[in-house]
């Protein structure tokens, strides 16, 4: 019973495994917070002046039959 306390940080850092799905798990939290920064776009948002424009600079992936962006780039 006189065994080692060892620590959480050391547990998760010894432990590839567990440092690795912890940051995953960090980048999927990071993500959904930061969503409305990376695709500011509504996925009803329509544009019909843009039918079917090709990829630009504003869109990467082009504009698809209804003018939204294609996989809210």
């Amino acid at each position: 019973m006189g065994g080692r306390k060892i620590s959480l940080a050391s547990r998760v850092w010894n432990t590839p495994s567990l440092l690795v799905g912890g940051l995953m798990f960090a980048v999927l939290i990071g993500l959904a917070v930061f969503i409305p920064f990376i695709s500011p776009y509504q996925p009803s948002e329509q544009n019909l002046s843009a039918f079917l424009q090709p990829p630009s600079a504003e869109h990467w992936l082009g504009r698809i039959n209804l003018g939204a962006t294609c996989l809210q780039d």
